[in-house]
């Protein structure tokens, strides 16, 4: 859930590979269920569920970028894009365990559920299932992902889940479209979070 109250700065973390390898496997609430990305109906589906967030002004914006992104990596998609449906089959959470630019790291990416199904756990159940693949398919290699201060409630799911922010720059360089907005996040992070858990991120800063 996006938080417009407060300042953006970009927040990148990483998970290293030993907590990837021991992540549980995902569960579910009952009625729901996963799959992976099928075909390309499925298209639809995620640009209908991140326009729903407002990652996208329309529908018409997300389609335009899936198939800028993904669209000549249909096989890869049906590996490590994954859905959540609700009882009726209808995709309403999505997620994906993609690469870092270079293609030797995992990569959390494009997490999102649609605004009537939040607040059921389900996007710590799909991030949670995106881990899974990442390590499976990436076994004993960090995933990387990247979010910020305006998705200040994912942050802290992402920090339990193990991830830690990132400071070092030449953790950095290795993402070089990462911009280190690392203290100036930590200070709107202040305004938002409890004390304790702005200390337990930068005691785990990398």
């Amino acid at each position: 859930m996006i938080d417009e109250s407060v300042e953006y700065k970009e927040i990148v973390m990483i998970l290293d590979a030993g907590k990837a390898m021991a992540t549980p496997e995902a569960s579910l609430p009952k009625g729901f269920s996963f799959r992976l990305f099928e075909d390309e109906e499925d298209i639809a589906h995620w640009c209908r569920i991140e326009a729903s967030v407002k990652e996208f002004d329309s529908e018409a914006d997300a389609r335009k970028h899936f198939l800028n992104e993904f669209g000549a990596r249909m096989e890869d998609l049906k590996k490590r894009c994954i859905f959540i449906l609700n009882e009726d089959g209808l995709p309403i959470a999505t997620a994906m365990g993609w690469l870092s630019a270079a293609e030797i790291k995992s990569r959390l990416h494009w997490i999102a559920v649609c605004p009537k199904y939040q607040g059921l756990g389900l996007g710590k159940s799909v991030s949670q299932k995106a881990i899974n693949v990442c390590a499976n398919l990436l076994p004993n290699q960090p995933i990387w992902l990247s979010t910020q201060t305006t998705s200040h409630r994912a942050v802290l799911m992402y920090h339990k889940f193990g991830f830690n922010m990132l400071k070092s720059e030449m953790q950095l360089k290795e993402r070089s479209s990462y911009i280190d907005d690392y203290d100036k996040a930590i200070a709107i992070l202040a305004t938002v979070l409890k004390a304790e858990d702005v200390k337990s991120l930068k005691n785990t800063t990398v």
